[in-house]
């Protein structure tokens, strides 16, 4: 609500304007907000005063204009505005809009924390299954076949050839322990017919690092036993 004063007689307009803000507190008077500190005016309504002497003095862009409770004069905006409520509630949302940014990046860090600790986890497992892998194989190349009777033709027994065809499985199966825990890993996953692809997939590294490691262990076990590697 605006209203305009004008000097009639011998009472001073500026004197009328608080006599009427006086007599109409309990409509326009606000409740101050000891937590955010500025007035709130919910139910209220905002009365905003001024004299024709003011207005031609400084025109209707001045400070000329008394809100009911303040003790200064404003522009017309700043005047049926509410200041310190707008510097209040930005502040609020300056503060919320960095706690919310910290709470992402909190968030964020725990997703890549949890991520790493997933990759790490995945390698310990892959490394754990080509050790098995490599347990199962040389059980299976260096375990005897169990029977019953004993055969009865010289036809049903190894010959010299597959005597030390086994044997020499069994001492590359021993020889592997020489390599690397990656190694290991690809020729292990390599034994039970994993593809380099397959192989780099599940570890976690790229196809040629897989062929890199197989190069090097048959190399390792070429140079061990003294064979062909195939």
């Amino acid at each position: 609500m605006l209203l305009v004063f004008h000097q009639i007689g011998a009472r001073p307009a500026r004197g009328q304007m608080k006599k009427v803000a006086e007599l109409t507190r309990a409509h326009w008077k606000g409740s101050w907000d000891r937590e955010d500190q500025f007035h709130r005016y919910d139910g209220k309504i905002p009365i905003v005063a001024t004299t024709l002497d003011l207005l031609r003095d400084h025109g209707p862009a001045g400070r000329v204009f008394w809100r009911f409770g303040r003790d200064h004069y404003e522009s017309l905006l700043d005047a049926i505005g509410n200041p310190r409520m707008d510097a209040a509630l930005a502040d609020r949302r300056k503060h919320e809009e960095a706690r919310r940014a910290a709470f992402q990046a909190d968030q964020q860090r725990r997703e890549e924390e949890k991520a790493r600790a997933d990759r790490a986890s995945l390698r310990r497992w892959a490394y754990t299954y080509a050790q098995r892998a490599f347990i199962r194989y040389a059980e299976r190349m260096g375990r005897e076949v169990l029977v019953e009777d004993v055969p009865e033709t010289a036809l049903e027994l190894p010959g010299p050839g597959e005597e030390r065809a086994g044997l020499q499985e069994q001492e590359v199966i021993a020889q592997m322990r020489a390599l690397t825990p990656l190694q290991r890993q690809v020729m292990a996953l390599t034994l039970v017919d994993w593809s380099p692809t397959e192989i780099a997939e599940f570890l976690g590294i790229t196809a040629g690092a897989v062929r890199v490691s197989l190069h090097r262990a048959r190399r390792v076990l070429t140079d061990r036993l003294n064979v062909d590697g195939k």
